[in-house]
């Protein structure tokens, strides 16, 4: 069965660039879009040079960060067949930076055959207090089963995003309660002239008075250490990346974690790290390439989106430790507009590994950052997956700003919504050839279908609610807080 779903997967992803449509117009969200009446073209002209780029608002934001993201410049020739997709284009692209509430593009004539572009932006706020209250658990409606208080984490990330105006991201995690955390990391997108290449770093120690050693009738089981921690890991990192053009980009990055467990958790925990040993230490390698054609990266509507991974779990440079996993991970997305209101989704996503015996610390399948809906009370532990989903979605209120004529704040002061219902299927089969006896759920497929309502507003945010229904009959309703897929 699962090569089926692979040859499903490879048929899915490869059809993506024969198939999807070159219609780029900008997705009805609650900015002002670009009014092709201002354009003024005539049938007669047929080709028109940009004359002038001019950039209105960008009071933090450089001017280099925003060229960045056009897929035009001046002196450029355009057919005016395409300037209309050519700016909605670019307005897509400069939403998707996460630096702007709202992007109007605008076009004058300075010429009979030369046009100007005015490109005013209404800038974020960047500078985040940004409180931590979360919770201990692979999700919140697992939490919300027991509503244990005492799980609860409090802190506050201190970030400074677009830091010196040049979409860099600096960050300190501080997080104290039932887990702490203490971090910090530094993204910089662009350290070359050609704005292609960037690195990023991070460091981040942390600790757990609480956390799942093995998976029961796919159910994580916990040990609690009441006098101490049962785990203490730190993670550093460092990563570099490389733009081609607005849409493709390459990643690589290298890892280092050194874990620990509780003496009395490794005599329960046989299989928690190689050989049952109560530490590890080890390098990791990850590479992986993304297409991102989406028109909105936080609630897609239209476009695609092509993604593969490759991780290497030890590299062979700790004598003491012989961890050797290698998987491969490939997410393909496509969304399509069916009409005035109606959208459709879908995702294909898999993963395969080379090696049958991983600890229970780095093997992972469903449950986790993926899950079939109607299956978030489980998880699903295995070598290999593969994911499907689909989803039809009909746009019950348009987006719409609404001002908020006693916030003076401009940056804060006109949030904006839509709101869509949605049906959905979702299906997967994940392989497990190690631990099955207790992993009920794997080897056969699953499958949860379901209605939903989705609310979109301002700075990305997504809540959802859903009721779905799995293959056990099993019903009820679960709460998140990003896009599906």
């Amino acid at each position: 069965m699962l090569l089926n779903f692979i040859f499903l997967f490879s048929f899915f992803f490869s059809s993506f660039f024969s198939t999807h449509s070159t219609e780029k117009k900008i997705f009805a969200v609650p900015f002002s879009s670009i009014d092709s009446s201002k354009n003024n073209f005539s049938d007669v002209q047929k080709y028109v040079v940009i004359n002038a780029i001019y950039i209105v608002g960008n009071k933090v934001t450089k001017r280099s960060v925003v060229t960045r993201e056009l897929n035009f410049s001046e002196g450029d020739t355009l057919s005016e067949k395409i300037i209309f997709q050519t700016l909605n284009n670019a307005k897509e692209n400069l939403l998707n930076t996460s630096l702007f509430n709202f992007v109007t593009i605008d076009t004058s004539r300075e010429s009979e055959n030369k046009i100007d572009i005015t490109i005013t932006l209404a800038e974020r706020w960047y500078t985040w207090p940004e409180p931590i209250l979360s919770v201990d658990a692979t999700n919140f409606n697992t939490w919300w089963l027991t509503k244990d208080l005492s799980k609860i984490n409090y802190g506050i990330n201190l970030l400074r995003y677009n830091f010196l105006g040049l979409n860099q991201t600096i960050g300190i995690r501080i997080q104290d309660g039932y887990d702490q955390q203490l971090g910090i990391f530094y993204s910089i997108p662009y350290i070359n002239k050609k704005q292609n290449s960037g690195l990023g770093f991070a460091v981040v120690y942390a600790r757990n008075h609480e956390i799942d050693y093995a998976t029961k009738n796919n159910v994580l089981e916990y040990y609690n250490d009441l006098n101490g921690y049962a785990r203490t890991n730190l993670y550093e990192r460092i990563n570099y990346s490389n733009r081609q053009g607005i849409y493709n980009r390459y990643f690589a990055e290298l890892r280092y974690n050194k874990c620990s467990i509780a003496d009395s958790l490794q005599t329960l925990a046989t299989n928690y790290f190689s050989e049952n040993t109560s530490s590890m230490n080890f390098f990791s390698a990850y590479a992986a390439f993304t297409c991102d054609h989406r028109d909105s990266k936080p609630y897609p509507l239209k476009g695609y989106y092509l993604g593969i991974g490759i991780t290497k779990l030890g590299l062979g440079i700790l004598q003491n430790t012989n961890l050797d996993v290698l998987f491969v991970e490939a997410s393909a997305r496509k969304y399509w507009k069916l009409s005035n209101r109606f959208y459709f989704a879908s995702e294909l996503k898999g993963k395969i590994s080379d090696n049958n015996a991983q600890p229970y610390y780095v093997e992972r399948a469903l449950g986790y950052n993926d899950y079939v809906r109607g299956y978030e009370y489980y998880v699903i532990n295995g070598q290999n997956f593969g994911l499907m989903k689909n989803e039809l979605r009909y746009e019950i209120i348009k987006p719409r700003v609404q001002k908020i004529k006693f916030l003076k704040w401009e940056k804060f002061n006109k949030p904006y919504y839509a709101l869509y219902a949605s049906i959905f299927s979702d299906i997967a089969y994940v392989q497990d050839n190690e631990n099955f006896l207790y992993n009920n759920l794997a080897n056969s497929w699953i499958y949860g279908s379901g209605v939903g309502l989705d609310l979109t507003t301002y700075y990305d945010g997504v809540f959802r609610i859903e009721y779905s229904v799995n293959r056990q009959m099993q019903s009820g309703f679960f709460l998140h807080f990003t896009a599906p897929l």
